[in-house]
């Protein structure tokens, strides 16, 4: 979509004044993400929003222009919740860009839906602030702007990637047959693989325990501190 054919956002119309509303977009939003939350975003809808309210399907249309204009509302309401305690910003890049992925990644918990949803790019006023401070955050790196960003794009791609796995995992632990899996490690056809299985073994580990993902919480915790190290060794070098 070129420039000249961008959508306008909804936050860029005015909402209906107050004293002709019965309802605010807020409304509209939370009853949606409601919605989204119990059954999927498949579920909502312009008449289920309405029934949820209490109102008839044609007037949220004064509110919202179509389910793309509803979803960006959702969506932004929920990143409000990967908004951090400002206080936590200042104390450097590090904590301040763990602390909004820890934060992000409980909103996406409890909204897993997000991650299904495709909509326009969302300029809410939440999304903005969550924008703002990563870059206050990130900013502390003392780089290049266009370095601290692209970083900090590159945390916000582990949350979502992590998540969409734990969420695709759920009801299964990882583990495979051990008969087909012992099958398949006596072709030999799989040496690099066997040989971690051996080593993990060899050690103490349960060898059925390296594909399992029992502990998706500890996973994301560790992940996310082997990027920031990783973060904080290529800043060490570029001084």
């Amino acid at each position: 979509m070129s420039r000249a054919e961008a959508r306008e956002p909804i936050w860029a119309r005015p909402e209906p004044a107050s004293g002709r509303a019965a309802y605010t977009r807020a409304d509209i939003a939370a009853a949606a993400v409601r919605i989204a939350d119990a059954e999927g975003l498949e579920a909502v809808s312009m008449r289920r929003v309405a029934a949820d309210l209490g109102a008839g399907t044609m007037s949220i249309y004064h509110y919202v222009r179509d389910k793309d204009d509803l979803v960006a509302l959702m969506t932004d309401l929920v990143v409000g919740d990967y908004l951090v305690d400002e206080a936590l910003l200042d104390r450097g890049w590090r904590e301040g860009l763990s602390a909004i992925a820890h934060a992000t990644r409980a909103a996406l918990r409890d909204h897993r839906w997000t991650l299904r949803s495709s909509t326009l790019p969302v300029l809410g006023p939440n999304t903005m602030a969550h924008v703002d401070q990563t870059a206050r955050a990130a900013a502390q790196m003392d780089v290049e702007p266009a370095v601290y960003m692209e970083i900090a794009g590159m945390l916000d791609e582990y949350v979502f990637g992590c998540l969409a796995r734990e969420i695709a995992m759920e009801g299964h632990d990882g583990g495979v047959d051990a008969e087909y899996w012992q099958s398949l490690m006596d072709t030999g056809a799989f040496p690099h693989i066997a040989a971690v299985v051996a080593a993990h073994a060899a050690a103490g580990g349960d060898p059925g325990d390296l594909g399992r993902n029992t502990d998706p919480e500890g996973r994301f915790a560790r992940g996310l501190e082997r990027l920031l190290d990783g973060v904080a060794a290529e800043l060490a070098r570029r001084r």
